[in-house]
């Protein structure tokens, strides 16, 4: 392959190690703000970003960057639910664990809680399952079967893991993993830049055979591409309300940014896809028109990404169970109980129907919660609050309800 790396190549790589020095020097790894950032923004750009591109090309053509627009206006109104959950919803949950409290605010509170613990089940059966496709695509050994046996392999490691010792001997790598994928960004975005220039700005046509009901159910199924952002609402022994806040918007902010420049330069090179033609290694196929070394580049991005998350959600999964259990299942055993399901899970479904999957939990998860603040702010007289809170809970009980598959 050496011999075959040209200019774009050496500036792509120079572009990735330099940008992970940077995102790794102590005075950012030190800085509280971009501590509390890192887990959100691990998240929300750690599940779909490969996987968004060929399907909101199939799902809008050249309305692809609208498209990703709304979807992430979407997703920065239902981060005012959970950002406003944190501020007024949180000191009411004391008073409810001792039996007291709104029964509306705490029953809806514990009932969400079992619902994002199916939702991460879901997603750490997401993230393993490209994990698997991206390491056997550059093999060039990828097959359903195949990219299934990779992932229970997988995931049968990070439960063993987690019975055996807990997930802090694989946390480690969630700071250098979010900085690695950082930097494969910006070389992708750099290449992408560097293509378009030198390439007609021909915009795809989508998949004609979908209709507009079908085009808005699988658009409602990509929820789960900047979902992420609700963990802050979880790390309140580590950061304040105010600093969970921050760093939530400053998360949104940087990943909505990097989600909209992304379609905005990809959207071209989708040509290269035939209508319907929607993989979850697409991308990385697509990427050689790039340079050569693009390809390694978003694979090695990719496999430690969704290592990363994945070992993240399979923690809170786990904690969550723990606490909503009173204790009853220990975080040990839940570790191995999320893996199991979700290697169940991977064999039942395939990687667009997981998305979909979990595109309803999180939406009925978000949806529990639009309802706590449409509770808390009706009962504060915040009028104009909750009308907005009960126009979001609608939306993401049609989500919930009506969110379908590509493929």
């Amino acid at each position: 392959m050496l011999e075959k790396l040209q200019a774009i190549d050496y500036v792509l790589i120079g572009i990735t190690l330099t940008v992970l020095l940077a995102l790794n020097a102590p005075a950012l790894r030190r800085n509280r703000l971009w501590s509390v950032t890192i887990t959100p923004l691990a998240s929300i750009i750690g599940s779909g970003f490969l996987v968004v591109a060929p399907l909101l090309r199939d799902i809008a053509g050249p309305w692809a960057l609208a498209a990703m627009g709304a979807i992430v206006a979407l997703a920065w109104w239902v981060g005012g639910v959970i950002r406003y959950n944190i501020r007024y919803a949180e000191p009411e949950l004391p008073a409810c664990r001792q039996g007291a409290g709104d029964h509306i605010v705490c029953q809806s509170e514990r009932l969400s809680s079992w619902v994002l613990s199916v939702a991460y089940v879901i997603s750490v059966a997401f993230y393993i399952n490209l994990l698997a496709a991206y390491a056997l695509d550059g093999l060039g050994l990828k097959t359903e079967d195949n990219v299934r046996w990779l992932a229970t392999a997988v995931l049968g490691l990070i439960g063993l893991v987690g019975l055996l010792r807990g997930l802090e001997g694989l946390e480690w790598m969630e700071k250098f993993t979010v900085a690695l994928k950082l930097a494969v960004i910006a070389a992708l975005l750099a290449g992408l830049a560097w293509y378009d220039l030198h390439h007609p700005y021909v915009l795809p046509s989508p998949n004609p055979a979908l209709s507009t009901w079908d085009k808005l159910r699988m658009l409602a199924g990509t929820l789960l591409v900047v979902q992420g952002f609700e963990t802050v609402r979880y790390m309140g022994n580590e950061y304040t309300a105010d600093e969970r806040i921050r760093g939530m918007k400053l998360a949104q902010m940087i990943a909505g940014g990097i989600y909209l420049a992304f379609i905005a330069l990809v959207t071209p090179l989708l040509v290269h896809l035939a209508p319907g033609q929607v993989s979850e290694t697409a991308l990385i196929q697509i990427s050689r028109y790039i340079a050569v070394s693009m390809p390694v580049i978003l694979i090695i991005g990719a496999i430690m990404a969704q290592f990363s998350a994945a070992v993240a959600d399979t923690a809170g999964a786990g904690g969550l169970v723990h606490e909503e259990s009173h204790s009853r299942i220990k975080t040990h055993l839940a570790y191995a109980l999320i893996t199991l399901l979700s290697i169940g899970l991977i064999w039942l479904a395939n990687i667009f129907e997981i998305i979909a999957y979990a595109s309803r939990a999180f939406a009925a998860y978000y949806f529990l919660q639009a309802m706590i603040a449409l509770r808390l702010s009706w009962r504060r007289r915040q009028t104009a609050h909750a009308i907005g809170f009960g126009l979001i809970a609608l939306i993401l009980l049609w989500i919930t309800l009506f969110a379908k598959a590509v493929g």
